[in-house]
């Protein structure tokens, strides 16, 4: 659709007739009419803004990791030996086990159920999980609640960007995605 009067030729067309009308066509006629331009702008903050959190979940344990109290008070809790860098490791890592299990399982079931409740889905156990994580008192407990919360960003990543794709008109639909994975 690269004018108006296309756009509105194609939503005035009659029933019968030889010009078919795609999903695509429908979104580039909502884009472009501007009555719900503000709406598109709303959807791809929220995503947008779901693609951050994520990625903050992730990067926090840098952080987290670092610090001396702790060192002191989950990885040296409840053990003789002074294994702080394989505790460590498991935590940083068990998030991105869950990641990988997380997309291969939700991505099937995003394209049956819809990605839209895969996605809140996912970002409600991220949200959940991440609070657990901050109430744990051993790496063990922390270790799993980071997998849960590596299970619902998997969930998020799996739609997050298809979600994207197909909600934006095709005149725009690199410049939508573009906004979400800039988050």
């Amino acid at each position: 659709m690269d004018t108006k009067g296309e756009a509105a030729a194609l939503h005035a067309a009659a029933p019968g007739t030889t010009k078919s009308r795609s999903v695509d066509d429908y979104y580039n006629i909502a884009y472009e009419e501007g009555t719900n331009r503000w709406q598109f702008w709303l959807i791809f903050l929220s995503l947008g803004i779901a693609n951050s959190g994520d990625a903050t979940e992730i990067s926090c344990m840098n952080y987290i990791l670092s610090h001396p109290l702790f060192k002191e008070e989950i990885l040296q809790k409840g053990t003789l030996e002074e294994d702080y860098g394989g505790r460590g490791a498991a935590i940083a890592s068990s998030i991105f086990a869950g990641m990988l299990i997380g997309g291969i399982v939700t991505g099937a079931y995003g394209d049956r159920l819809g990605r839209r409740p895969t996605l809140l889905a996912g970002l409600f156990l991220n949200a959940t999980s991440g609070i657990a994580a901050s109430m744990a008192q051993t790496a063990v407990i922390m270790c799993g609640c980071r997998f849960f919360a590596g299970l619902g960003i998997g969930a998020v990543l799996s739609s997050l960007i298809t979600l994207a794709s197909e909600l934006s008109p095709s005149k725009h639909r690199g410049w939508y995605i573009t906004i979400v994975g800039g988050f």
